[in-house]
């Protein structure tokens, strides 16, 4: 089941409706992006409100449901026998609430419910990681990853592991290193069920805003000079890393196959992309949810403690609040320009929460 969209499906407005006049124009001076906002909301419609959808959704929930009551069916169905039973009154829905609500304010925008999970996203968060002797950051531009790469550098120090750092060509510097842990901005391709990578995820928009940002604002940066010139439409529209960075990065290597079908067939990339976190990930964190991943980092990786100091590291120099608001027309052109990432996000939530979910699970009864 897919949850809809603000700029995908519908035009947002605010809750005392104060910019309804400043959406309405934008409709009016966009038509073409109205109809492709109208046309994902049919085919939402098509998809999400059909029986299958319906069937699949309630399926989801009474298998959570189930997971939470404590009882033993034997013998016919008509002479059941139930012991144990946890009554209703005493049922805590194991979703996304609650668990947010066990480790902090963490709150991920626009998320569906936890209970939509698919099967595979079920069965990926409880898979065992034993035996791993090669744990690999992929670190992925403006999405928290020089402050987490800082902590898991610390926490290999302290645990001597040994490190290989690729920076940005750690496909190259890394890719067949036998360091214990390995961390850079560049896909590697995994060797095997002894390697797995980590990474973070970003809301799209403010990841391509606090980069285009901290573009501007960083004289060290190559770009830097360029940026200045530019508006952040022109910068989406132009630089690479503005669009659908995060699905180009981890569709495969860059110079594979994978990565050049990607930058020609979005539906192909936003798939494999996914495809890669399910196959080769073992954790997917969410930067707006930074401590819950951390502990969710620290369950899976055996030398990472989860009670390590946080020193943010390459952070934009405007803090969120001194960053301008973004007029309609520049969101609807980051949207425009990272579609996949909007769709691989939102698949990371669901794999953040699955992974959640079990971290609350077992805390519960342990």
């Amino acid at each position: 089941m897919f949850s809809l969209q603000p700029w995908v499906h519908y035009i947002p407005v605010d809750y005392f409706l104060s910019n309804v006049k400043a959406a309405y124009d934008w409709a009016q001076a966009h038509p073409k992006e109205v109809d492709g906002l109208i046309r994902n909301a049919q085919e939402y419609a098509r998809v999400a409100l059909s029986r299958d959808a319906m069937l699949e959704l309630i399926g989801s929930q009474l298998r959570l449901y189930g997971s939470a009551q404590r009882y033993m069916v034997s013998g016919s169905l008509r002479q059941a026998r139930i012991d144990g039973f946890l009554p209703l009154s005493e049922f805590k829905l194991r979703g996304a609430e609650s668990e947010i609500k066990a480790y902090g304010a963490c709150s991920v925008k626009h998320a569906g419910h936890w209970g939509s999970a698919s099967d595979d996203v079920l069965s990926w968060s409880r898979r065992a990681h034993e035996n791993v002797a090669q744990w690999r950051f992929f670190h992925l531009p403006k999405a928290a990853g020089s402050s987490l790469a800082n902590i898991l550098v610390s926490e290999a120090t302290r645990g001597n592991i040994t490190i290989c750092d690729g920076k940005g060509t750690a496909d190259v510097t890394c890719g067949h290193s036998n360091a214990g842990f390995v961390h850079g901005h560049a896909f590697m391709a995994a060797t095997g069920p002894q390697t797995q990578f980590v990474t973070f995820l970003r809301e799209p928009i403010s990841r391509v805003q606090s980069l285009y940002h901290y573009m501007r604002t960083n004289k060290a940066h190559p770009w830097h000079v360029r940026v200045q010139e530019m508006s952040i439409v022109e910068f989406v529209e132009s630089h690479p890393e503005g669009t659908n960075e995060m699905a180009r990065m981890l569709c495969g290597p860059r110079n594979g196959p994978d990565a050049q079908r990607c930058s020609q067939d979005q539906a192909y990339c936003v798939a494999k992309a996914k495809e890669h976190l399910l196959a080769d990930f073992a954790v997917v964190g969410i930067q707006e949810c930074f401590a819950e991943s951390l502990a969710i980092l620290s369950k899976t990786i055996p030398w990472v403690n989860r009670a390590a100091p946080v020193v943010r590291k390459n952070v934009t120099p405007k803090t969120a609040t001194e960053i301008p608001a973004l007029a309609y027309g520049d969101k609807a052109a980051i949207i425009k320009h990272n579609l996949c990432d909007i769709q691989l996000y939102y698949y990371g939530v669901e794999l953040f929460r699955s992974s959640l979910y079990e971290l609350n699970r077992e805390n519960n009864t342990s």
